[in-house]
């Protein structure tokens, strides 16, 4: 299939039902995107023929998610660009994947100046909230009126969106999505989050991450996506009441925020039946807080960009079974077992040998989910990969007897300290355990003796008051002295990328400044 047949198949359910829906009022239906659709994509196929890379630059706005479809009706790529990234940032991936058609909302007009003036083969930049002149979207589709639309043949390996890896380390890499990818990411969602009726999402984090791609797997089943522009605990929770809301994408640190909105009890949640929690693992405490404010419809996703969305599952139902049985407790900590199209392994660090239950390793993937590869870059994309076709994850963790995977750090975020091991992860839950505590990013620093030091960075509930000294010594009786942070330093925000995750390397690398090797 093509990825547009998704939403050919929402469409068939209704053209006149609402597809996406703004905070203002502005409403989009299945048959307007239609319309839109279809007019850029013949458009794209007449000046250009199949292809061409859609770039679109917007925070979550309803005509944004024509640049996406029309990208696939035309047999192209969409190329989702992060709004928060400068605008030099953008200039260089514009020019890095050859981008030639550019859909941006007038907020970014400045930067599209510099974009028109930097990027040498952009042949339109597309005003998708403006009528009246010759490069609105609305003008451009009046246009295409007569123009044929082209004949979209399957092709499994057609690269059909560009993503981009987390760039913890570095500067992010372009990661080629394919149709076949794409597929298999739209099964496994239908398999693992069985829904009648048409779904009601909620669309906060920015489309040009997680929550815009399930706006996009949810098409097939006739979905609403409700828009909002940013993330505001209580304007989340006044639109899941108002709305129905039926799913719902958050990082975990947007789910803490949730649990501290004033009136967080005293609304109805009756309605919500998958709360996806992904791009980190979540505290277990949170966990049963969320599951006895929000119901029974906490569950998590684990997956990467190389790897997107949906390499394990923990169901609904199997978070509600740990919070309630105590020998399922421990699956709390389990980001849930590998999905139907999924196989995985624990493998040992040269990657040549499987680990047997409970053995802690790197983790590995081998799937039709996978990446075609990074875009340009075949050494580090083999870098990766085995012969026998299993892609390595860069994750560290091991799977028990049940077969439930549990993520214990980024292998290079693995603090090595007098010789031991030491998970930021596992120190992370602990130090979100305190209830004065609303997120918390654990990295390690230079130390003379040790080579690395646990330190924490760590955000407080608003008006909470907590010493350095009182949470060194609540961490040593969760932890032990020797996985305890030794030095906490506080902050009013966590620096975070467009997806929520925090950013250790910023928190991180003031440490480092003159030391000659950083263990990262």
């Amino acid at each position: 299939m093509n990825p547009y047949d998704w939403f050919d198949k929402g469409l068939q359910k209704g053209g006149s039902a609402p597809l996406l829906i703004a905070p203002g009022g502005l409403t989009l239906t299945y048959g307007d995107m239609e319309v839109a659709a279809t007019g850029l994509a013949a458009t794209i196929h007449a000046e250009q023929g199949e292809g061409a890379r859609v770039a679109v630059l917007s925070r979550n706005y309803p005509w944004a998610f024509v640049g996406i479809l029309a990208a696939w009706r035309s047999a192209g790529a969409w190329v989702p660009l992060t709004y928060r990234n400068t605008v030099e940032e953008n200039v260089d991936l514009l020019n890095e994947l050859g981008v030639e058609w550019l859909l941006y909302h007038s907020d970014f007009d400045a930067d599209v100046e510099v974009i028109r003036t930097r990027v040498g083969g952009l042949r339109r930049a597309i005003c998708i909230d403006r009528e009246g002149r010759e490069d609105s979207l609305h003008a451009l589709v009046e246009a295409a009126k007569n123009l044929p639309l082209p004949t979209i043949t399957d092709d499994r390996d057609r690269i059909i969106a560009f993503g981009a890896s987390g760039g913890s380390t570095g500067r992010p890499k372009s990661i080629e999505i394919s149709s076949l990818a794409w597929e298999t990411m739209a099964a496994t969602a239908s398999m693992i989050m069985p829904f009648s009726g048409r779904p009601k999402h909620l669309l906060v984090a920015p489309m040009a991450h997680a929550a815009g791609v399930l706006a996009a797997l949810l098409l097939s089943q006739g979905a609403s996506n409700i828009l909002l522009d940013q993330f505001d605990p209580t304007e989340v929770l006044d639109a899941i009441e108002a709305h129905g809301i039926t799913h719902l994408f958050l990082p975990p640190t947007a789910l803490y925020g949730l649990l501290e909105e004033a009136r967080v009890r005293n609304r109805d949640y009756s309605s919500l039946q998958y709360l996806i929690i992904s791009a980190g693992p979540a505290s277990p405490h949170k966990l049963k807080e969320a599951v006895d404010v929000l119901g029974p419809c906490l569950c998590q996703a684990y997956g990467q960009a190389e790897a997107p969305f949906f390499m394990t599952w923990l169901s609904p139902g199997d978070i509600v079974d740990a919070v309630n049985e105590p020998d399922k407790s421990p699956h709390l900590r389990s980001c849930g077992k590998e999905t139907e199209l999924v196989r995985l392994a624990v493998v040992d660090p040269a990657g040549t040998d499987f680990l047997p239950t409970g053995e802690v390793g790197e983790i590995a993937v081998r799937s039709n989910l996978c990446m075609t590869g990074y875009y340009n870059q075949p050494e580090a994309t083999q870098a990766l990969r085995d012969i026998r076709g299993w892609q390595r994850t860069g994750d560290v963790g091991y799977v028990d007897e049940d077969g439930y995977y549990y993520i214990t750090d980024r292998k290079r975020d693995m603090i090595i300290s007098g010789g031991y091991n030491i998970y930021c992860t596992e120190v992370e839950q602990a130090i979100l355990a305190h209830p004065d505590v609303e997120n918390a990013a654990v990295f390690g620093i230079p130390h003379d003796r040790w080579g690395e030091a646990v330190t924490a960075a760590v955000q407080l509930k608003p008006s909470r008051g907590l010493s350095e000294e009182e949470l060194i010594a609540f961490c040593r009786e969760e932890l032990g002295s020797l996985r305890a942070p030794k030095t906490i330093s506080f902050h009013e925000q966590l620096p975070r990328n467009a997806a929520g995750k925090v950013l250790k390397r910023d928190l991180r690398a003031p440490y480092w400044v003159g030391v000659d090797r950083q263990v990262s």
